[in-house]
């Protein structure tokens, strides 16, 4: 299972890179915002997790606000069809 809250996501490149910037400048951070960030990634991590159980390696290109893409490397001998399918019961 993919791990997206981990130390390599709370550092400089990571996906919670603003909040990293801001602590090491020691401004102020809104944990209320930092809370939601993490419930959120959580649920994207969850998300990934069941697409790589049916087409394989799974990676994130870009997470920012609605917006997620992502690129599927494998495909497991499964068509587009089959993907939008799955990702339209997700």
């Amino acid at each position: 299972m993919p791990n997206f809250i981990g130390e390599k996501e709370f550092s400089q490149d990571g996906l919670l890179s603003s909040y990293y910037k801001k602590f090491e400048t020691d401004q102020y951070v809104d944990i209320g915002s930092l809370l939601k960030d993490l419930l959120l990634l959580t649920e994207v991590s969850n998300f990934i997790r069941q697409i790589e159980e049916k087409f394989g390696k799974t990676k994130i290109e870009l997470l920012k606000g609605n917006q997620m893409e992502l690129k599927v490397t494998q495909n497991n001998g499964r068509s587009i069809g089959y993907m939008f399918g799955l990702l339209g019961q997700l």
